[in-house]
């Protein structure tokens, strides 16, 4: 029931709260980066992205609440990581709306880990922990695989 209601919440009210982020990184950077190509795009993009967390995680702990300096360095890894992913669907999806269900997914998903693995560090566990860093590390190998010269223009 969690998922299910994770996956509704997050793919429709959550949508309103990731739609100022996505306006900005899968939006207005996106247009400006995009003659870098994808990776060197989405790498940038997802640094930045990761920056911008941080004086969230350093002054109210977000996402990290006991760990906030190496927390950081996380986050940026984290949405690094997630950066491809999150673009390669505003180009297949021609806009940002499935960006931002994605990320409002993401969002309202992500903290179930905590659930499933009681007592375990956000660093370790999670989106923005050592299990989500592989994770999204073998999906963006498969997208690099798969998409090795992916456009940046929507299909």
């Amino acid at each position: 029931m969690l998922i299910i209601s994770g996956i509704l919440i997050g793919g429709t009210l959550n949508v309103l709260t990731t739609l100022g982020e996505e306006l900005m990184w899968r939006g207005y950077l996106f247009e400006k980066c995009k003659h870098l190509g994808f990776w060197k795009s989405s790498s940038l993009i997802g640094v930045m992205w990761g920056l911008w967390h941080i004086p969230l995680i350093v002054l109210i702990g977000l996402n990290f609440p006991q760990n906030p300096i190496i927390g950081s360095v996380w986050m940026v890894i984290g949405t690094t990581l997630l950066s491809p992913i999150i673009q390669y669907l505003r180009i297949q999806g021609g806009s940002i709306l499935l960006a931002c269900i994605f990320h409002g997914i993401l969002n309202k998903t992500a903290p179930l880990a905590y659930i499933f693995f009681s007592g375990s560090s956000p660093l370790i566990a999670g989106t923005t922990g050592i299990a989500g860093f592989i994770a999204l590390a073998v999906i963006n190998l498969i997208l690099y695989k798969r998409y090795q010269h992916v456009a940046l223009t929507s299909r």
